[in-house]
């Protein structure tokens, strides 16, 4: 039995929609592949997101400031800084929570700072806290609320402060009620190379 042009032309279509049909299935399978991929890096996004918010709303709870992780991209001549200041008040008189001064020669990049005040009476307003930069120069103030979160600001861009600099972070109660007022204040320092 043979075959003749009709059935050659017949085999040959075959072949050709089969090899298109691989092609397609192939295609398909990068594509499912990419999508698997893509839906895997979100759930991880989530899964860090959940993770944070639980963080937070766990030292919300607890009335323990919540721990940011600092983002420093490259290394070099870089520096970590994480400055922790706390004070107890007792009279309606502004004292100084925090104080810090940028090192001589390096640039510090101011990323977050958050203060916090507690005391026994929950849900009061004890006065207010608020950063000066330089010192003298309010840049930020908030009312502070007795056993809350913590308040502050977290900025998108660092925002850049300069050598010798100093940095206060000020409570200024509005009674004479004992109050323990804390902040932290995070970033890092940079040297020019």
């Amino acid at each position: 039995m043979g075959f003749d042009t009709e059935d050659i032309s017949i085999l040959q279509g075959l072949t050709i929609a089969t090899g298109s049909s691989t092609v397609a299935i192939n295609n398909l399978t990068a594509a499912v592949d990419s999508a698997s991929a893509l839906a895997e890096a979100a759930s991880a996004e989530a899964n860090a997101a959940t993770t944070l918010a639980a963080s937070v709303l766990a030292a919300a709870q607890t009335g323990t400031p919540p721990i940011y992780t600092i983002s420093l991209g490259t290394v070099l001549n870089k520096t970590s800084v994480l400055k922790i200041g706390s004070t107890q008040t007792y009279s309606p008189v502004a004292t100084t929570i925090l104080t810090y001064t940028v090192p001589t020669g390096s640039t510090f990049y101011l990323q977050s700072i958050m203060a916090q005040v507690t005391d026994s009476a929950s849900g009061t307003i004890d006065g207010s806290a608020n950063i000066q930069i330089p010192s003298g120069t309010k840049v930020w103030s908030g009312l502070m609320m007795s056993n809350s979160v913590p308040t502050g600001i977290n900025v998108v861009e660092e925002i850049p402060i300069p050598s010798g600099t100093v940095i206060l972070m000020q409570a200024v109660p509005n009674s004479a009620n004992s109050c323990t007022w804390s902040c932290n204040l995070i970033g890092y320092t940079k040297t020019p190379s």
